[in-house]
């Protein structure tokens, strides 16, 4: 697909399989949305009503490049757009009140993937209206602090729904978590000035980070800090995160890597000793006022006590190389 589909040949569909659509998709709003706006709109129509439900999260390298499972099956394609013209889409589909978004949070994960669901219109009760299916509320979710739905929403007569078993079901909540935590790679290298990383560079930071997610519990939010915080301390790669996140004991070099990522963690440990050493040199009254000055600066920093590792570097942040 990289040659914009010239060399494409479909092979054909598969029959009885159904993603209910709404008739205002093809009647009102093929000709009135942008094809990048419109295609959007299907991929969210297909991750909701062709899974049964009514909102889906979906992180935006899902919209561009679809889902794949961890040994590489492809589950689906996503649009083709690139990320720029994704998040254009998106901006026309929300101003244009074609789909409703909610951006979650949670206490295990921080940032989640955003809630995607189509705009119903409403009666004068506020309920939805008789010219589309009922739909159940969206309702939080206690054990996951995320937005789910109550319940699935019906599939119309005579067709046949696209069930995807539990294993499915999960593999996509794990790839969402994978693109949010790819998405985030790319940000903190390009913020060290690799905007353009070698594939061993992005690999090897996606791992630091997914090693900290999901080893070590760290929420994404509170990884996302940790990234500012080393590119503010003049990280050269990733293996400064580790550090900066207060990783009781940050890993050693792993098996088998060459001199160079071996040189790189050292290095990365070395800086952090030394800026730690420097701050801690401080007389106490300077050490508080930095503390004050960098819970101050994010609300994530500012949520923790004074002594928790991420507000310690967030601190030393503030000395400058």
């Amino acid at each position: 697909m990289d040659d914009g589909g010239k060399g494409y040949r479909f092979s054909g569909f598969r029959s009885p399989r159904y993603t209910q659509v709404p008739d205002e998709a093809f009647d009102e709003l093929m000709g009135a949305l942008t094809p990048a706006e419109f295609k959007v709109m299907m991929y969210v129509i297909r991750r909701t009503f062709g899974f049964k439900k009514d909102s889906d999260a979906i992180s935006l390298s899902q919209i561009v490049s679809g889902v794949r499972t961890m040994d590489g099956r492809v589950l689906d394609r996503g649009t083709g757009l690139s990320k720029s013209g994704a998040v254009k889409a998106i901006k026309g589909l929300l101003e244009k009140q074609v789909v409703v978004t909610v951006r979650r949070t949670s206490a295990n994960h921080g940032h989640e993937a955003t809630v995607y669901q189509l705009h119903f219109a409403e009666d004068g009760a506020g309920r939805p209206s008789d010219r589309g299916p009922s739909r159940s509320p969206l309702v939080h979710s206690e054990d996951k602090g995320a937005l789910s739905t109550q319940k699935t929403s019906p599939c119309a007569p005579g067709a046949q729904a696209l069930v995807h078993s539990p294993d499915i079901q999960e593999t996509v909540r794990q790839e969402t978590e994978q693109g949010s935590l790819s998405d985030l790679a790319a940000v903190f290298l390009a913020n060290i000035g690799y905007a353009k990383p070698s594939r061993a560079k992005s690999e090897r930071t996606l791992r630091i980070l997914q090693r900290l997610h999901v080893e070590d519990e760290y929420s994404l939010e509170v990884i996302h800090t940790a990234c500012r915080i080393a590119a503010s301390m003049g990280a050269r790669g990733p293996e400064l995160i580790p550090h900066v996140i207060g990783r009781q004991e940050p890993p050693p070099a792993e098996p088998g890597v060459g001199k160079r990522l071996a040189q790189a963690e050292e290095e990365a440990r070395a800086r952090w000793e030394t800026q730690a050493a420097r701050f801690d040199s401080l007389p106490e009254g300077d050490k508080q006022e930095l503390i004050r000055r960098a819970k101050a600066s994010n609300p994530i920093i500012a949520q923790r006590p004074g002594d928790h590792p991420l507000v310690r570097a967030a601190a030393i942040a503030l000395l400058g190389g």
